[in-house]
């Protein structure tokens, strides 16, 4: 599972929660993802600002950058959410 853009975020979103209610409720879980869904809202107003600016190669760095880091975020959670649900 991964994002593209932060339009992309509530589909992801929605199937990461699916797979955590098969999962204990672990609050640092839950915590992992209020954090990544604080990064996709930073990754948004990036977005935004390339739009306004209609400059994307001032900020295509950093943006790739954060998209790299949500989705590796994104993966390492969705993989405790399923070993959480097999020891369920």
């Amino acid at each position: 599972m991964q994002i593209n853009s932060s339009l992309d975020w509530s589909d992801v979103s929605t199937q990461l929660r699916k797979i955590g209610r098969s999962a204990t409720q672990d609050p640092r879980l839950s915590k992992v993802l209020q954090n990544i869904h604080n990064d996709v809202k930073i990754l948004a107003n990036m977005e935004i600002e390339a739009r306004r600016r209609r400059q994307l190669t001032s900020t295509i760095v950093q943006y790739q950058e954060m998209l790299t880091k949500i989705n590796s975020n994104i993966q390492e959670l969705e993989m405790l959410l399923m070993m959480a649900a097999l020891y369920k």
